[in-house]
């Protein structure tokens, strides 16, 4: 009888726990300690300038304390915003425009 297992790597153990793992069943990109870093600015939609894409940034520790304290939201850590002058909408990767009002962000520090 033989019996595999998902935590079994082919040719035995592997020198960095990093190294892809797909042979043995069990895919392993990064250790549970690294950070893995946000841009700092990317072109995406606006809902505000007009449908055009427009540079934005991940909001700052105040900025996302600011939105759950007004909005309610348990996790800000996906929002960008908007970094067109005058502008400061808030949005998600995947919502163009998560609120229903025209809501933006004060300059909040």
């Amino acid at each position: 009888m033989i019996v595999f297992s998902t935590f079994a790597t082919a040719g035995g153990k592997t020198e960095d726990p990093r190294e892809d793992m797909t042979r043995g069943g069990l895919s392993v990109g990064v250790l549970p300690g690294d950070r893995v870093t946000m841009p700092e600015s990317k072109p995406m939609h606006c809902h505000t300038c007009k449908g055009k894409d427009r540079p934005h940034r991940p909001l700052n520790k105040a900025e996302r304390e600011w939105l759950k304290k007004t909005r309610g939201q348990k996790n800000a850590d996906g929002y960008f915003l908007c970094t067109e002058e005058g502008c400061r909408h808030p949005r998600t990767t995947f919502k163009k425009n998560p609120f229903a009002d025209e809501f933006r962000i004060p300059d909040v520090d």
